[in-house]
């Protein structure tokens, strides 16, 4: 999944992209796209299965050494988690 392009990222969003590339129990990662429609998606009744509401977006998708895939939700904006 190399290369990485992005237009702007936040400080935090820089660091954990730095963690994730230099950690050994990640396999690949991908940061999921905001604007575009050619970016992964997930119908919403799959996002409701795994309990998530049906305003939660994806954000990132990670695959551990063990095969687990771990998803990421980005919060709604005035939401805390």
């Amino acid at each position: 999944m190399k290369p990485f392009y992005t237009r702007k990222q936040s400080e935090p969003e820089r660091l954990f992209v730095e963690t994730l590339e230099s950690s050994k129990k990640v396999k690949w990662w991908f940061k999921n796209g905001e604007t575009e429609i050619k970016y992964f998606a997930v119908p919403r009744s799959i996002i409701n299965q795994f309990g998530l509401t049906e305003y939660d977006k994806l954000e990132w998708i990670l695959k551990a050494e063990g095969g687990e895939l771990v998803i990421i939700v980005k919060p709604q904006k005035g939401e805390i988690r």
